[in-house]
């Protein structure tokens, strides 16, 4: 497949998982993004505009553990912070090496993992709660009720 196929396609991806994200009915104030332009389009693609920019996020598998350092406590940081209004959410869109670093889970492209802020109530500051792959979102929104 030639590369601008995989685009056109990963696009396609991200269009539809915005249109079933946005089925669900999830609350948020704040999309956060990584700097990066992958990260920030998937961020406007699938949940809209503003989205906000942490240069903190940024991670590559080249940098050094010293370098990578900022963006996994970073990561930490927005998923441990606690929201100020309960039914709130923030969306955080980063990479799958931030995740895997505070973790040991390493998600595929375009999944969707949940946490739950603990703030200093939890040793990690989160709580994991689910991952949605692309290829599950039908079957979410059809046992939800909200696709047929």
């Amino acid at each position: 497949m030639h590369s601008s196929s995989i685009r056109r396609a990963g696009r396609a991806e991200l269009d539809q998982i915005g249109t079933q994200f946005s089925r669900l009915g999830v609350p948020y104030s704040r999309i956060i993004s990584s700097p990066f332009c992958r990260a920030r389009e998937s961020a406007r693609r699938v949940f809209g505009e503003p989205v906000e920019v942490d240069a903190l996020l940024m991670y590559t598998a080249t940098m050094s553990a010293a370098d990578k350092a900022p963006a996994v406590a970073r990561t930490r940081e927005w998923l441990s912070t606690p929201l100020a209004a309960v039914g709130d959410n923030r969306v955080v869109v980063a990479h799958g090496p931030n995740i895997a670093e505070i973790m040991d889970y390493l998600p595929r492209e375009a999944t969707l993992v949940i946490f739950r802020p603990q703030g200093a109530a939890n040793e990690d500051g989160f709580e994991y709660v689910a991952s949605i792959e692309p290829e599950h979102w039908a079957e979410l929104l059809q046992a939800l009720g909200l696709e047929r």
